[in-house]
């Protein structure tokens, strides 16, 4: 989502855009405003005098500054822009990189907050994914015999076994007949690594008697390829690989991608 409203950001133009010029007497321009910094233990304030208004920061502010990565003289930008410009109205949630990202009258400057909006998104996913995999490790070590730990095949089975009443039956015919299966699949709406890993998961679950079938729908060579690529790691020597335009489906299909599986048992449908 903050990355189209980055993007609606940067429609209409700022009626006033602010750069900024450091000078011995602590001075800033505003295109035809100048801002005078007067320092003092706890607020920093700057005058925007064309437009007869005072800036001030606060300790609070000077904070905030530091860890948006931004000099006081930035924030206070920031802060004439929320509050006298229209990006204010517009958008009044606008993360401060952004706001000055957007606004910005150089393209090296428009670079400048580029680059620090990409690391401070970085540094948080990164914080983020370590947090969740740190949650992981704990339910790991508390259930540690719960069956989502269990490798892919014995979880296949468990999760049959509770949801298929003729899992065990199944099972027993399986390993003496000859299982086909067919995966349908969009490889254009399977971008994820949560499908991507769901089609992995498929050939790892692959029993010597299991003949799987990838029917690609909608997709062209190119796109067959890739998707190929996107199994890696897998062993794909005995797997074959369709196309199929999803006209060709029954009206009543069930939501890609799933799969039909055939044995001497029956026939089924399994959602993925």
């Amino acid at each position: 989502m903050k990355r189209k409203a980055v993007l609606a950001l940067t429609i209409g133009t700022l009626l006033a855009t602010v750069s900024f010029t450091s000078t011995a007497a602590r001075t800033v321009n505003v295109d035809n405003s100048t801002i005078a910094s007067n320092h003092t233990q706890k607020v920093k304030s700057y005058s925007f005098e064309n437009d007869a208004v005072n800036i001030d920061l606060s300790k609070a502010d000077q904070v905030k500054a530091k860890n948006f990565g931004l000099t006081n003289e930035e924030y206070a930008k920031y802060k004439y822009l929320m509050e006298y410009t229209p990006r204010g109205k517009w958008t009044k949630d606008i993360d401060p990189v952004v706001a000055l990202g957007v606004s910005a009258k150089t393209q090296s400057e428009r670079m400048k907050y580029a680059r620090l909006m990409y690391e401070q998104r970085k540094a948080r996913t990164q914080n983020e994914l370590d947090f969740s995999l740190a949650m992981m490790k704990v339910e790991h070590n508390d259930t540690p015999t719960d069956p989502r730990w269990k490798p892919w095949a014995e979880r296949r089975d468990w999760i049959l076994k509770k949801t298929d009443p003729d899992f065990e039956k199944d099972k027993a015919v399986s390993h003496k007949s000859t299982e086909y299966v067919n995966v349908f699949v969009d490889p254009s709406m399977c971008l994820l690594e949560g499908c991507k890993n769901k089609m992995r998961n498929v050939v790892k679950s692959k029993l010597n008697n299991t003949e799987i079938q990838f029917v690609l729908v909608n997709a062209n060579n190119a796109e067959m390829s890739q998707f190929k690529r996107d199994l890696k790691g897998q062993d794909l020597n005995d797997i074959s690989f369709t196309t199929m335009n999803e006209s060709s489906l029954p009206n009543s299909h069930p939501k890609l991608p799933f799969m039909f599986i055939s044995n001497p048992n029956g026939k089924k449908l399994v959602d993925l």
